[in-house]
């Protein structure tokens, strides 16, 4: 596929969940970024992927769910010099906490919580704000949880917004990121 292409991914499959109401992971969606790898996700039923390739080596995945409460997952590859310089986990964490930092005096939270996640290719830190400025509910969701992900050789900028602080998109974000991999496009799995 050429830079630049989108390829919109509507992924359906059976409801797996034990619990009632849980979100189940579905089947593995492979997104190729040509010259870097082939990015592995398990996305919930009931959710749309779409891939955009801003430019060579870069990706963007937005991930929303088809109806229901309004929210979205971002994560953009970081470029190749800025994921350098978030090579280790302690830069990631640094970065993030910086990040956060900035976020911090707009959102009713006083204090930041930086959050781990560990993955099945990688770790990352996360933290989650409320915007306190009042904004009608048309504007867009007040929640944000926001990080950087270690997925392989790749650095994932994610965001996810949501209209409450322990929303359901922000839990299915986590689990997304942490059953990630980052394959080479010849050794990726079927």
């Amino acid at each position: 596929m050429k830079d630049g292409t989108v390829i919109a991914a509507y992924l359906v499959a059976a409801l797996a969940a034990t619990g009632a109401g849980a979100q189940a992971l579905v089947e593995w969606h492979e997104l190729v970024i040509p010259g870097v790898c082939s990015l592995r996700i398990a996305v919930p039923q009931g959710w749309n992927a779409l891939l955009a390739r801003p430019a060579p080596g870069a990706a963007e995945v937005r991930i929303t769910p088809e109806s229901g409460t309004r929210a979205e997952v971002t994560m953009k590859s970081l470029a190749p010099e800025k994921a350098l310089a978030v090579k280790s986990i302690g830069a990631i964490k640094a970065a993030v906490r910086a990040m956060g930092e900035a976020a911090l005096p707009t959102s009713v939270e006083r204090k930041l919580v930086l959050e781990r996640a560990d993955g099945t290719d990688g770790a990352g830190f996360f933290y989650s704000l409320t915007d306190n400025r009042p904004q009608p509910e048309a504007v867009g969701p007040r929640c944000l949880t926001q990080g950087i992900m270690a997925v392989g050789r790749l650095r994932l900028a994610v965001t996810v917004l949501a209209g409450e602080p322990d929303s359901a998109a922000r839990a299915m974000a986590l689990d997304l990121l942490r059953t990630a991999e980052c394959a080479s496009a010849k050794a990726s799995r079927q």
